[in-house]
């Protein structure tokens, strides 16, 4: 799970007030409001109120809807495709009151600035109709839906109004936005001060008009792309509309228009029929794209998915051992990428203050993540920007 997808847990919460067990997802604990678990191990709880507790769990187990009803105390919900897709529809089905906007802003603006929350999440986007074969979640969310070019820019001038110096641009497939590179361009042109961040990208939705977008200086240097494989017979098989050659096309359009930004990809190992062949491919497509981060996760199949039903299956130690590979070519990526920009001065995002608010986190324009003594940032609260030394 990357760090969108547990913020948007974070949002999901009523009053953001839940401790929720994250499966398997050591890179999803932050502020103490997230626990970590390990894998198929138990759940932290989550008291909502001081009379009713509720557990939702996010992990490998798989879920299709309904989803839990007001009394079962329990959700168990596949966190790389339900993500999204469940956690506010089980949170309000407790309360029994259905939310018909879904695109509601999840914390209030005052909420925000009295949060340690540095970076707010715009949601512009619910919904997906690719019908990817292993996805659950146009089973769950049903088609893609947009917010409208003028609400987006209104709630992101009351941010910047707010002195938020980032948010970030999300939803469930944000590349399903009618015309994402002309929402880019109009928000920019119609505010003064904020950066945007985005979040997931298909790699077939970075064409011209996208780069030309993201190349404006506003625009951070930070790119998640959902690649899922680099075998073209793997990605067809999983209903995916680009080949490997679109993949290499996207992070290369990438680069040509920002200095050397953070790269990052999701990978599904152990698809249904994917061969070591299949792997190799993939293998060499990641080393091809020195990606600063993989975020690597072994197929789990979804109950109502196509993909659930294809066979031949490739046996979970073997999806397991591949994954595995690819973290550590993820850990020598970001190695590798950290040492390039030692020494650079970049703009970075207080996030937090830490030990006893003597020290404080921030991340910089292009997602690195450094401790800061608290006189280095001269009392700035959360959310402001500062210059630092990479």
């Amino acid at each position: 799970m990357n760090q969108i997808g547990a913020e948007t847990i974070l949002h999901a919460v009523h009053g953001g007030q839940a401790l929720l067990g994250l499966v398997g997802a050591p890179q999803a604990s932050m502020d103490g409001r997230i626990t970590e678990t390990h894998p198929r191990s138990g759940c932290a709880s989550a008291p909502r109120s001081e009379t009713r507790n509720r557990t939702l769990r996010i992990g490998d187990a798989p879920a299709t809807p309904p989803f839990p009803t007001p009394g079962e105390n329990v959700a168990q919900i596949g966190a790389e495709n339900l993500l999204h897709a469940a956690i506010l529809d089980w949170f309000t089905s407790l309360d029994q009151t259905a939310r018909a906007d879904p695109f509601v802003f999840e914390q209030g603006l005052a909420e925000y600035a009295a949060s340690p929350r540095s970076r707010p999440f715009l949601k512009i986007q619910d919904g997906c109709g690719n019908a990817c074969t292993y996805c659950a979640v146009t089973i769950a969310r049903g088609p893609s839906v947009s917010l409208d070019k003028t609400a987006v820019l209104e709630r992101l001038r009351s941010l910047e109004d707010a002195g938020f110096s980032e948010a970030v641009l999300t939803g469930v497939n944000i590349c399903r936005y009618p015309d994402l590179a002309g929402l880019i361009v109009y928000l920019l042109e119609n505010t003064d001060r904020i950066r945007l961040r985005l979040s997931s990208l298909e790699p077939d939705a970075v064409d011209d008009r996208l780069l030309q977008a993201v190349s404006l200086p506003r625009v951070r240097p930070h790119f998640h792309l959902s690649v899922q494989s680099g075998s073209d017979a793997v990605l067809a098989r999983m209903g995916r509309r680009y080949g490997a050659v679109a993949v290499e096309r996207a992070f290369a359009g990438l680069r040509a228009v920002k200095d050397d930004p953070f790269l990052a990809g999701d990978i599904i190992t152990g698809f249904p029929g994917e061969t070591e062949a299949d792997f190799a491919a993939t293998y060499t497509l990641c080393e091809k794209a020195a990606f600063a981060w993989i975020h690597a996760f072994p197929f789990s199949p979804r109950p109502g998915t196509a993909a659930a039903k294809m066979r031949p299956p490739v046996p979970q130690r073997e999806a397991v051992a591949r994954a595995e590979r690819l973290r550590l070519l993820a850990q020598a990526g970001h190695a590798a990428y950290e040492k390039r920009w030692e020494g650079r001065t970049r703009e970075a995002v207080i996030e937090r203050y830490e030990s006893g608010d003597e020290t404080v986190s921030v991340v910089t324009e292009n997602y690195l993540k450094r401790t800061l003594p608290r006189e280095q940032i001269c009392d700035k609260r959360p959310g402001a920007a500062i210059q630092i030394v990479v």
